[in-house]
Parts: C-alpha cells; structure tokens; sequence
C-alpha cells in the first residue's frame, strides 16, 4: 500500500500551488494519508491550493484507506482547492477522520 506523509514531522509534505495534489492510484488497497499540509503554505496558516483538481481525487476504487486519523499527527489540513477538498468515486471501508477541511477561522485561509 502506498503511504503519503507519515506521523513524523519528518514524513509530512506540503503540497501546494500545483494542478493536482493526490490523484488517481492505480492500487489504492491500504492507502494511508497523514500529516500532510495540502493547499497552504509550509506554516499552514496561508492559502496556496491546487488549481485542477481536488486535493485528493482517486478514480480507482478506494478501500481500507486512512485519509487523517484519530492521532494529532495524523491529521492533514486542507485548504484553498478550487475543486474541492477530497473526491472518492467508489470503494468501501475507508476512514477519512481528522483531517481538517476548509479553515474559515485561521487568517488568510481559503475555504475548498
């Protein structure tokens, strides 16, 4: 299964400012997504989203996926995607808790 990010800040990503962020695995059995600032800057507080699609958009069925997780450190935040923050077209038993979506409360963020 792949994993993007980690629950160490040393396996965290920012990905910011490009098309796309998370697209279209080919095996998506046991994707894990954690920890990852996703449309911010490197500080989370300001806004620079993907411009082409949603953060994370997987076509393929998706299943026993992790998006966030109930550990702090799992959780990702997302913001500022002109398509959205999260698109799944199918799959089952997937568990998208923690992950922070739309931040209208922080300063400079842009809700998806």
């Amino acid at each position: 299964p792949y994993q993007i990010g980690g629950l160490n800040p040393e396996q965290r990503n920012v990905l910011s400012g490009l098309s796309s962020a998370i697209t279209n695995f080919t095996t998506s059995n046991g994707l894990k997504v954690w920890g990852n600032l996703i449309g911010t800057d490197a500080t989370g507080t300001a806004a620079l989203g993907q411009s082409n699609d949603a953060a994370i958009s997987i076509s393929s069925p998706l299943q026993n996926a992790m998006i966030g997780g109930t550990d702090s450190n799992a959780r990702n935040v997302i913001s500022a995607n002109q398509f959205g923050a999260i698109r799944l077209f199918s799959g089952f038993n997937n568990d998208l808790g923690g992950t922070r979506i739309e931040l209208p409360n922080v300063q400079n963020l842009t809700p998806n």
